[in-house]
């Protein structure tokens, strides 16, 4: 399983990379296990890395936990006050576990690499962090490449994919 980003210098070229990336996944060149966007903005405000404090009063959190605590008070009422209790608990701890999973999409990665692709990045670029097995590895590289020259950070790169990629 090979772990890197690209960089390029518009956040345009990543988003057709990302395309690229799910064709070639349906057509079998790729296995890939995740792919996503990284972007700084103009206003230096970077999306898609989490590479922002986490914010557990996110307004979404908040509704899933609030549903999950009713539903689960409503469903024990009848059995009596642990059980009251016990649903409560239970479903604030559903709802929380949505919010670990979102989380953890993208904070996985080392502190470090993450640091790496945030440094790399400069007002109006995007990169694409890629995680995948590639089956054909050629046509896969040129389907990356073709969008346009872009910085790579390798993580878990096998040698022939860091050379693919160097042409």
């Amino acid at each position: 399983m090979e772990l890197f980003t690209i960089v390029y210098s518009q956040e345009r070229e990543a988003h057709f990379a990302l395309q690229n990336l799910k064709e070639l996944h349906q057509s079998g060149q790729i296995l890939l296990k995740r792919a996503y966007i990284v972007a700084r903005h103009s206003d230096n405000r970077v999306t898609g890395l989490n590479s922002r404090p986490f914010k557990l009063f996110n307004p979404k959190y908040g509704v899933a936990g609030l549903v999950g605590t009713v539903a689960g008070v409503v469903g024990a009422a009848p059995l009596g006050p642990g059980a009251l209790l016990m649903g409560a608990v239970m479903g604030a701890v559903g709802s929380s576990a949505a919010v670990s999973y979102e989380y953890m999409l993208s904070r996985d990665l080392p502190a470090s690499y993450r640091r790496e692709i945030l440094n790399s990045l400069e007002r109006g670029n995007a990169a694409v962090v890629i995680e995948a097995e590639f089956v054909e590895l050629r046509s896969a590289v040129a389907a990356l490449t073709e969008i346009g020259e872009g910085e790579i950070i390798p993580y878990q790169v096998s040698a022939a994919l860091v050379q693919e990629l160097s042409y």
